[in-house]
């Protein structure tokens, strides 16, 4: 298959459309769910769809927390408090509760208790795991990277290189 290729320029564009264009792009993006807890001592549990892998040499992984009105998302606020956090991998059976913890709880409502998940102590950190998660990590050192509205390790690409007719996973977010 051969296509016609323009340049995209995204700083151009506002942060929304930004974001669109990247999780529209760059398929598929596991889930991480990470669990923390605050310093009072409140579980949270949070979906994040910017997290991956990035070195296996030193078994690394990245995850990005954006703002929520303005100020830090729970998540993000217990893991610059306590410096810890625990990865929970989604499965298909547990998917919706996943969902539900994306809602905008207050601080001191915990998660696993409002979607019905099974917090289980774990072996080094404080944060509980994810009972019902096949896969969970633990990670008590961090680098945090703030470029942007999220706690993250970032890398850019000032122009990128996209093929025209909006192809299918774009969702026709790109403009024409």
């Amino acid at each position: 298959m051969s296509y016609t290729y323009r340049t995209i320029v995204p700083e151009e564009w506002d942060r929304r459309r930004r974001y669109q264009f990247l999780t529209s792009a760059i398929l598929s993006r596991p889930v991480g769910w990470i669990s923390t807890v605050s310093a009072a001592g409140v579980p949270n549990l949070a979906p994040l769809s910017w997290f991956n892998t990035v070195c296996a040499d030193l078994v690394m992984v990245m995850i990005a927390i954006g703002r929520r009105k303005g100020r830090y998302k729970d998540a993000s606020a217990n893991i610059r408090e306590t410096s810890e956090f625990v990865v929970n991998v989604v499965t298909e059976s547990v998917a919706a509760r996943m969902v539900q913890t994306g809602a905008d709880y207050p601080p001191k409502v915990g998660e696993f208790d409002a979607v019905g998940m099974t917090p289980i102590p774990s072996v080094q950190v404080s944060p509980p795991r994810v009972a019902e998660s096949p896969v969970r990590g633990a990670l008590s050192s961090y680098s945090m990277r703030s470029p942007c509205s999220f706690l993250s390790y970032p890398l850019s690409a000032s122009t990128w290189r996209v093929a025209s007719g909006r192809p299918r996973w774009t969702s026709g977010l790109l403009p024409p």
